[in-house]
């Protein structure tokens, strides 16, 4: 099962972020940047690709008899990331499934995050992003484990190694 992110601001769309379910392991990213991150069936967690070395994760449960849920990672950008020019623009690649996201719509900063959870349970909401802060949950369900995304307005839950101090400062990038 492929899935594709697509980001749109009402006139350029542009290919975001993948995921892909293998049926034994899962691997996932951001489009046009060569490092992606697995989740092997064994549990084994790591992320490769680029001049840096390959980095292990902490070891997880086994894809088979998955239990709860984890958040794989979260991908933190500015709603008009959509007219940054090295991204790639949406061609109508294959996939199996796509979420399409309208930048009019959504704050100033989103963050998206991958998950798996178990099968016939719905993912629960991040503490600190509730109750107003998860702006869409989507689960896609003919994959073991269930995968889920969340959308979330990150404009008020901004924290990045103290690089900007307000929301509005990272706008301007």
């Amino acid at each position: 099962m492929k899935l594709r992110v697509l980001f749109t601001n009402g006139s350029k769309t542009v290919d975001l972020l993948w995921l892909r379910h293998t049926g034994t392991d899962v691997y996932y990213g951001f489009v046009g940047h060569n490092r992606k991150f697995s989740y092997h069936a064994s549990g084994a967690r790591h992320e490769s690709g680029g001049d840096d070395e390959r980095l292990i994760y902490d070891k997880h449960q086994p894809l088979s008899g998955f239990s709860g849920e984890i958040v794989l990672t979260t991908f933190g950008f500015n709603r008009n990331v959509v007219d940054l020019e090295f991204l790639t623009a949406y061609q109508g690649k294959k996939s199996d499934a796509v979420i399409y996201l309208g930048s009019r719509t959504l704050p100033k900063m989103v963050s998206i995050a991958f998950g798996l959870t178990e099968c016939g349970m719905f993912p629960s909401l991040p503490e600190q992003y509730a109750p107003d802060g998860v702006e869409k949950v989507i689960v896609i369900t003919n994959t073991t484990p269930w995968i889920f995304v969340m959308v979330i307005d990150a404009s008020k839950h901004v924290e990045i190694r103290g690089r900007y101090s307000s929301v509005d400062d990272l706008t301007k990038v």
